[in-house]
């Protein structure tokens, strides 16, 4: 197969092409290096820990909406004043009941506005109370008048009762907001938060590693602040601590200009939309400062896109919270893996494992156009190495196919040539073009040689529509039973002499997890098993993440 660009040819057999190092900026250069101690908070690579920090923040936010939206969402469906109207409404007929509801919920939506009202002088005493036609006056801005509960009658001391404990009740929760919101706007301002907090480690990390980088035609310190350090080493790090305040006080075009000046990084390149990103960014800030309603200042800085009146409260909900968490991983896994292979090439593979690993759990979620993005940039601008290359270039193609849509795909992927690469390989190729039964043969060759596992048959994302297939069942149950005798011979070889267990003895393990042949779960069938947080150890080679693998036979 001719390489196409993007997609190196691996013609010599081994699975990995000798391809040329990424080139380094001239300002990342070797400055002359001022001896710095070792940060005790860096254990590895700086820029992994930072990056470790964002995500940590991230799968928690993760697990909240996962876990916790749905509880607070049926506690804000509940009002609170229903048990007092359930007391009022007892023996009455159901219509009779149905109606006195319909009254308490229309007078607590009105009564908020009736309070405003009388906030700024617009209710005029005795406008309020009713009348011979059975209608419920509620002075507001808009003359609103509500119809009387049919099952009470105006003569009811009920319902002057039940009018009293709305009241009381809209009193008590004037002006409290859903406790969605407030989990929401949380969500935001710490998700931008750390995003800031990793940023300015990374900068710290390339002052630590280029501290030349920092000049030394400006006074950083008076006499007696220099007399009040142990040694350069430590005058060198409260330099480099004030330059990254400096940085994170600074605006977002300073940001890009930093990042274009020092590692001639586009920081914008690296978004999953970069207009959005500002815009999360700019709203964090109206959140904190200004009670989440568009400013002058929110207006000058965002695109037009998103323009509104000023003094308009933007709406948060768990669809802006969930991109916004998607906005937030995928600049932070670019930014920091691209910086780390540029100043460290010759652990550029390693960055790309950390993007192979999240991916993974961006595909788990079901955040597609996430990973798509990350796999395109990734395959750009983190590393050159051929196994690399091809797990990025597979990952976008899966991200691709889920989103729909796109018409060259199935041509890209059926000119992509796997014969001189591990079984593993032409499994995921031919799942992606839906190739059932050359797929099946993949894996077989690739149980066999012990490059692929029964375990990422049952997990890869890639293989949710081979799951889905109806005889994948009773092949998997085959493919069991030969893994158990390959197995059993294998022990059998490094213990001879001693009794085992038959493998016709092992019972298949189905798709949930249980013994036996159980029905095809629907969820297991999609493949969109929610992962919500990552592995404590790097996970295992599989089809979307199997750097370590590539070069099995």
């Amino acid at each position: 197969m001719e390489a196409s660009e993007g997609s190196p040819s691996l013609a010599d057999g081994t699975g990995v092409e000798s391809v040329p190092k990424l080139e380094q900026p001239e300002e990342v250069r070797p400055h002359a290096r001022i001896p710095l101690p070792p940060d005790p908070r860096q254990k590895g690579s700086p820029f992994a820990n930072a990056l470790w920090d964002l995500l940590g923040t991230v799968d928690t936010l993760s697990e909240i909406l996962d876990e916790v939206l749905p509880l607070l969402a049926s506690i804000d469906e509940q009002p609170e004043w229903q048990a007092d109207v359930d007391r009022i409404c007892k023996g009455m007929a159901q219509a009779e009941r149905d109606e006195v509801n319909r009254f308490a919920t229309d007078l607590v939506r009105v009564l908020p506005r009736v309070m405003d009202d009388s906030r700024a002088g617009k209710v005029v005493p005795g406008d309020s109370g009713s009348d011979s036609s059975g209608v419920i006056k509620v002075p507001d801005q808009d003359s609103e008048a509500l119809p009387g509960p049919g099952g009470l009658s105006f003569e009811d001391p009920r319902l002057a009762e039940l009018i009293g404990r709305l009241f009381a009740h809209t009193v008590a929760t004037y002006r409290k907001p859903p406790k969605m919101s407030i989990l929401a706007k949380a969500s935001v301002t710490s998700l931008v938060d750390a995003l800031e907090l990793m940023i300015g480690q990374v900068v710290a990390a390339f002052y630590r590693l280029h501290p030349g980088a920092l000049g030394s035609d400006q006074k950083e310190f008076s006499l007696d602040d220099l007399q009040s350090f142990g040694s350069i080493s430590d005058a060198a790090t409260a330099v480099i601590d004030r330059r990254v305040d400096a940085f994170l006080r600074s605006g977002l075009g300073d940001w890009e200009s930093w990042f274009r000046r020092n590692l001639k990084l586009e920081l914008s390149s690296l978004a999953l939309d970069w207009d959005e990103t500002v815009e999360m960014i700019q709203r964090r800030h109206i959140l904190v400062h200004n009670g989440g309603r568009v400013s002058q200042l929110y207006l000058d800085n965002v695109s037009p896109r998103f323009h509104k009146t000023i003094g308009t409260e933007l709406v948060l909900d768990e669809s802006y919270i969930r991109r916004a968490i998607d906005l937030g991983t995928v600049l932070a896994v670019l930014l920091t893996m691209s910086i780390w292979a540029r100043l460290v090439p010759h652990e550029s593979s390693a960055a790309a494992q950390r993007c192979h690993e999240r991916v993974y759990l961006l595909m788990k979620r079901g955040r597609w156009e996430a990973v798509k993005v990350t796999c395109e940039l990734g395959r750009k601008g983190i590393s050159a190495r051929s196994a690399d290359q091809i797990i990025f270039q597979m990952n976008e193609w899966l991200a691709r196919k889920r989103i729909g849509g796109d018409e060259q795909l199935s041509k890209e992927i059926s000119s992509f040539d796997d014969s001189a690469l591990a079984p593993r390989f032409a499994l995921a190729r031919n799942a992606l073009l839906d190739s059932h039964e050359a797929a099946k043969a993949a894996a077989e060759q690739g149980l066999s040689s012990g490059n692929v596992s029964i375990d990422e048959l049952l997990d890869w994302p890639v293989l949710a529509e081979l799951r889905s297939s109806p005889d994948f069942e009773v092949w998997l149950k085959e493919q069991q039973q030969r893994q158990a005798k390959r197995e059993m011979e294998h022990q059998v070889g490094r213990y001879p002499g001693q009794v085992l267990i038959a493998a016709g003895d092992v019972e298949p393990v189905g798709l949930d997890g249980s013994h036996g042949s159980p029905d095809l779960d629907e969820g297991d069938a999609a493949g969109e098993a929610t992962v919500t947080s990552p592995p404590s150890r790097p996970r295992q080679p599989n089809a979307e993440n199997m750097a370590s693998s590539i070069s099995k036979p």
